[in-house]
């Protein structure tokens, strides 16, 4: 991966007679739909009963937790011809209220409450790619990848049901778990637990002052290999837990008996999967516009399908004030709850810097439901006689 990189850099300055770019951009954002900052910030200390109810009563139905990172180093030539690097990492848990006040209480004060669990999903994936990319007619654009799958894991629950008899002599409860994961190895990030392909479309056409972008990505699948694991519980039980009458004569037997009896509800394989990637579709429309204080005004619209239950949607203004471009929009939808982006360039003889944030909310600590940065560079070469 190291050895792409170097190879990259080098070869694009190898083409300097050429009008093209060298382009990296890294971000990294994580979100959560029910706490904002002011309630994350108060949360340190102890929790009394009453703070943890009232962190109970502001949950929705569903509840979401997320966290992206992406990294990109691309050259573009000046017939568009591309190639990229590309490091993707992803994580996403959904929850619903009984599972999040099992979590805070236990199950002792909530004796005699049926508590149901589910919905309940986990997804994380983290993958590199090797993206080619060219004109193959005047306004649309295809990329192919190569990818190479490092970790995985996705779990759902759709029926898991809980209950702690009013006197606490028994658990009464009901699992409908299905999961997929690969081990985890801290001491080899890079290392190939999967192997896939992707593609890509794009068509764009600019007139007048007016640019248009629509765009299909991450069609393609990765084959997790057959040491991936395979965990699926599907069980209805009653734990009447273990009585112990002198604790220096604990009857192993009885205690080795319930183990397995749990135990046996678990089945674990270890084999190959094909897992989909969510396809991201999106639209990006700009429209110049000659006012004195906004120089353009953008839609811009993106869907990840499985991940987003409604497209995420945002409106922006543009300011050119020499060699700085200023964007302020609000978005809706997607991951996200609703809230102000922003983003600032700056242009110089043949480098383009620039920093953006969805999170942009600074000054208001209510609004603040997560934090994401991103910072953009763009080394531009030119013929030499210009």
């Amino acid at each position: 991966m190291r050895n792409f990189a170097f190879i990259l850099i080098v070869f694009s300055n190898c083409i300097y007679a050429q009008n093209s770019y060298l382009h990296y951009q890294n971000d990294i954002g994580i979100h959560n739909n029910v706490y904002n900052y002011k309630t994350i910030k108060n949360s340190q200390g102890f929790w009394s009963d009453n703070y943890k109810q009232n962190l109970i009563d502001q949950l929705n139905d569903e509840n979401n937790i997320s966290f992206e990172a992406n990294f990109m180093l691309k050259y573009v030539s000046k017939k568009e011809m591309s190639i990229a690097l590309k490091h993707s990492l992803f994580a996403k848990t959904s929850y619903n209220k009984d599972l999040f006040k099992l979590a805070l209480f236990g199950n002792k004060p909530l004796a005699g409450e049926e508590l149901y669990l589910s919905p309940f999903s986990l997804d994380y994936y983290r993958f590199s790619e090797i993206e080619a990319g060219f004109k193959l007619f005047k306004n649309i654009k295809l990329t192919s990848s190569f990818i190479i799958g490092h970790d995985f894991a996705k779990f759902n629950s759709d029926k898991t049901r809980f209950l702690t008899s009013i006197n606490q002599e028994f658990i009464d409860y009901e699992v409908d778990l299905n999961g997929y994961y690969t081990n985890f190895n801290n001491n080899n990030y890079f290392k190939t637990n999967g192997l896939g392909g992707s593609f890509g479309f794009y068509y764009e056409k600019e007139k007048n002052g007016n640019y248009l972008l629509l765009a299909a990505k991450d069609v393609g699948f990765i084959i997790w290999n057959k040491n991936l694991n395979h965990l699926n519980v599907d069980t209805t039980d009653v734990f009447e837990g273990l009585e112990i009458n002198n604790i220096l004569n604990i009857d192993n037997e009885n205690i080795n008996n319930q183990i397995d009896r749990i135990e046996t509800s678990f089945k674990n394989s270890q084999e190959k999967y094909l897992w989909r990637i969510p396809i991201t579709l999106s639209l990006f429309y700009y429209k110049k516009l000659n006012e004195k204080y906004i120089n353009g005004i953008s839609l811009n619209i993106k869907h990840k399908i499985e991940f987003f239950d409604s497209p995420y949607l945002s409106i922006n203004l543009h300011k050119n004030i020499n060699k700085n471009k200023w964007t302020l929009g609000y978005h809706v939808g997607g991951l996200e709850n609703p809230g102000f982006q922003f983003s600032y360039h700056r242009k110089m003889k043949k480098i383009e810097i620039g920093l953006f944030t969805n999170q942009a909310n600074l000054f208001l600590s209510e609004e603040i439901y997560g934090l994401h940065i991103g910072l953009s560079i763009k080394k531009l070469f030119f013929k030499k006689n210009e």
